[in-house]
């Protein structure tokens, strides 16, 4: 109902319930894991160099972020299984980051910061990722759900409204002190480090929400 009170905000006189369809949705946006500190994750849809398992935004749409979450997923190239049949970790998880040192490296995600920004003002600054590191049970690791944060999901103090016509932006900081050595260049894997968005997609709601919440 929030979405729609602003919907109908920014534009007077239209019946913004039939104009708009308004979705639940998440945003899934991933980096390779390497051995630099810095992360950027582009939010809008590119023809190219885009993964299968990402969800961005489309250039039309318009997106009402209410939670966010970080996860690791670990894919065997070897075997090989897709990353699409893999489970997302919310924390290192020692029993599948199993390598020397692996798990204890992937911390440093947990210990960074990120910013989220629409180009050039920054709508989240130096947000500590300490709190998006989500263990569902210490006996029992695969428990999931049922609530979002229960899946891994943080609630943010209110909605951040993306417009797909601009350019929107996560970058996500290791700290300098950070060694993430472990966990790189390991035989048969690759690392991700996923950014999750939960909220409310508009179709065809770019330029048509107003500005900044």
């Amino acid at each position: 109902m929030r979405v729609f009170e602003h919907l109908a905000a920014n534009n007077p006189g239209r019946d913004v319930m039939a104009d708009f369809i308004v979705q639940p949705y998440v945003l899934k946006l991933m980096q390779q894991v390497t051995s630099r500190t810095e992360y950027r994750f582009d939010l809008y849809e590119e023809q190219s160099g885009q993964q299968a398992y990402e969800r961005r935004l489309n250039r039309n749409d318009a997106f009402f972020m209410s939670h966010i979450g970080l996860g690791l997923i670990l894919e065997d190239t070897a075997t090989p299984v897709p990353v699409s049949n893999t489970q997302v970790r919310t924390f290192p998880d020692p029993a599948v980051f199993a390598g020397a040192g692996e798990a204890t490296a992937l911390e440093a995600f947990y210990n960074a910061q990120l910013t989220v920004k629409t180009d050039p003002i920054e709508r989240i600054t130096d947000f500590d990722t300490n709190v998006l590191r989500y263990l569902p049970l210490f006996d029992q690791p695969d428990a999931w759900g049922p609530s979002l944060e229960e899946r891994g999901y943080f609630e943010l103090a209110g909605e951040v409204i993306f417009d797909g016509a601009q350019n929107n932006t996560i970058q996500l900081s290791l700290n300098a002190d950070a060694d993430i050595s472990a966990a790189v260049g390991i035989a048969g894997q690759n690392t991700w480090v996923v950014m999750m968005l939960f909220g409310n997609l508009v179709l065809q709601g770019a330029r048509k929400v107003g500005q900044y919440m």
